[in-house]
């Protein structure tokens, strides 16, 4: 009868095991992969007349009502320059990327316009805090690059 209980305990926690490693395996392969994503930041231009903020990634489904995974990588930065010199500056980057199938693009948003980016999740919550105690004289505004993938199992994704 002891054997039995060994076996069973055994049992149980293997399969326990198996269901953590089911469940945290996808989300730890995310974030390993978002980690090196994230790399591709470093090969951007930025405006010279900018200044990085805060560096941001993020495993998430920025859609809210897609099924997909987003791998995100961007910066928070602060410029002096007009909103329409930052748009056009960032153009060639973003309109390469206008496409509904395209698998990577390039966004930019504006900590002004916050209230219409409520989709972004906590970064639309620091977009938010930097329209509402802004730096002076400084635009503050995210750029974002993000990669979209199948959700697989990673539960951030659904």
């Amino acid at each position: 009868m002891k054997h039995f209980f060994r076996y069973v305990g055994l049992g149980i926690g293997c399969v326990l095991v198996l269901l953590v490693v089911y469940i945290f395996g996808p989300v730890l392969l995310n974030n390993i992969y978002v980690q090196s994503f994230g790399r591709t930041l470093n090969d951007i231009h930025h405006p010279s007349e900018s200044r990085l903020l805060k560096r941001v990634l993020a495993v998430a489904n920025l859609g809210l009502a897609s099924n997909q995974c987003d791998y995100v990588a961007g910066e928070f930065r602060a410029t002096t320059l007009p909103k329409k010199r930052v748009e056009d500056f960032y153009a060639p980057l973003v309109n390469s990327t206008l496409s509904l199938t395209a698998p990577l693009t390039y966004e930019i948003y504006f900590a002004e316009d916050a209230d219409e980016h409520w989709y972004l999740g906590k970064h639309s919550d620091t977009l938010q805090t930097y329209k509402q105690k802004p730096l002076s004289g400084e635009r503050v505004y995210l750029f974002l690059i993000v990669e979209a993938h199948p959700p697989g199992l990673d539960f951030r994704c659904h």
